[in-house]
Order: C-alpha cells, then sequence, then structure tokens
C-alpha cells in the first residue's frame, strides 16, 4: 500500500512540475 502512496504523490509532483509549462 506505501508504494501506492509513493506512486501518487510522485504522479502529483510531476504534474505540479509541468503544470507552468503545459
Amino acid at each position: 500500500m506505501v508504494i501506492i502512496i509513493l506512486m501518487t504523490k510522485r504522479k502529483i509532483f510531476m504534474i505540479k512540475k509541468d503544470a507552468p509549462f503545459n
């Protein structure tokens, strides 16, 4: 279950990081 949480956090982080460029 911890792996899923880490992956979700990473996805959210990547989306936030890419947001200004889109």
